[in-house]
């Protein structure tokens, strides 16, 4: 088990720390944007799969 997943974080949000599923969030329910993403993604951040979550709109 990583120290991320350890630590009641995700491993699939480097950097940050997001809670695992369940619940389910979306980028509206979290603070954080345009951050890496790994797969498997269980929170959907990255819908596009460039690797980068809640992308903010230019």
């Amino acid at each position: 088990m990583s120290s991320q997943a350890a630590s009641g974080c995700a491993p699939s949000y480097p950097g940050i720390c997001i809670p695992p599923a369940p619940p389910d969030l979306d980028c509206k329910d979290i603070s954080y944007r345009n951050f890496r993403v790994l797969p498997p993604d269980p929170h959907r951040f990255d819908r596009d799969k460039d690797g980068i979550g809640c992308e903010s709109k230019r």
